[in-house]
């Protein structure tokens, strides 16, 4: 009866090592493979980045039409002009331009963006 007893006791335990055995295997399986995910994801955001960089240094190449000095072309009242630039576009677009779209508007003008 006491040999039963044990025998019952060590089989529980081998049991339990066992399933923290396979939960410990299986954490790992997943940490790995969140490692790998994250270095997948750091890969293609430096490439993205690359990719960037060399768009904008392609986009980058002033034309003739740019101020052969390095003097950007100046403009009487450039808050008159992007006045203006604001009245036409909102009435071609019925709405207000963003920051972004008046400041591509400026860098066309410099000849800095085609």
């Amino acid at each position: 009866m006491r040999k039963n007893k044990i025998e019952f006791l060590i089989n529980k335990v081998s049991e339990i090592t066992q399933k923290e055995k396979d939960q410990i295997v299986k954490l790992q399986a997943e940490e790995t493979e969140k490692a790998r995910l994250l270095a997948e994801e750091e890969k293609a955001k430096k490439e993205q980045e690359l990719l960037l960089k060399q768009s904008v240094s392609d986009q980058f190449t002033p034309s003739q039409n740019a101020s052969t000095n390095n003097n950007l072309n100046q403009t009487i009242d450039p808050v008159a002009e992007a006045d203006e630039f604001r009245k036409n576009f909102k009435e071609q677009y019925g709405r207000e331009p963003s920051s972004g779209e008046i400041q591509m508007d400026w860098l066309r003008k410099q000849g800095i963006v085609k």
